[in-house]
């Protein structure tokens, strides 16, 4: 798989709300940063926290704006992550996002966003 298709991979099961689909998709010492946040260490930390934030998640759509490699191995993908959680609140973030990926796994994602539209 091509890192374009790794991080396509990844968006599929994010909206999907399948774990195994977006573990598959990390390497096991991989990173991942949302930026006004501490950054998660390793597949386990980091499917740990994705699965308590999808255990709020009713719906989930990644709008991707704009993809691309930069370079060997660095996609940059502009999106909208749209949220329905299951508190009936909705929440539409503007996002940009820096995937490292090496072998067909995700070693480093970074996304940057603004923390308060997400809590607020």
């Amino acid at each position: 798989m091509n890192p374009i298709e790794t991080v396509a991979r990844l968006v599929e099961g994010w909206e999907k709300l399948d774990l195994e689909i977006i573990a598959e998709c990390f390497s096991d010492d991989a990173v991942w940063h949302n930026m006004p946040y501490p950054p998660y260490k390793g597949r386990e930390a980091i499917m740990g926290m994705i699965a308590r934030f999808l255990g709020d998640v009713e719906t989930l759509e990644f709008i991707v704006h704009h993809s691309g490699e930069l370079a060997p191995g660095i996609v940059v993908n502009e999106r909208t992550d749209s949220f329905t959680m299951k508190d009936g609140r909705k929440v539409d973030l503007p996002v940009m996002g820096i995937f490292e990926v090496s072998d067909g796994k995700i070693r480093h994602w970074r996304d940057y966003f603004d923390g308060v539209t997400m809590t607020g």
